[in-house]
């Protein structure tokens, strides 16, 4: 999703490049929902597999350094070339 709405190689460095991420996709989906189907703990790891606002399961999967997050990587199920359903 970061490269579909930013361009780019869809990696996101530093807080003010969240921080532009977040404001995009707020501005582009602005009716989020999210519905947690589950949640999958392991090493030094994060899956949150929830349903977006068009019924799509995605997972996040989080990759922790210590207490901080270090990667993050969205996953979507299916051949939907707008997963997420931006305007």
């Amino acid at each position: 999703m970061a490269a579909q709405l930013l361009g780019g190689d869809g990696v996101i460095r530093g807080k003010g490049a969240l921080r532009a991420y977040w404001a995009e996709g707020l501005r582009r989906i602005p009716d989020p929902r999210f519905e947690v189907v589950g949640f999958y703990v392991g090493v030094d790891c994060l899956v949150i597999n929830y349903r977006n606002q068009k019924g799509g399961l995605v997972n996040e999967v989080l990759i922790f350094e210590g207490p901080l997050v270090a990667e993050g990587y969205g996953t979507y199920l299916g051949e939907d070339t707008n997963p997420a359903g931006t305007r």
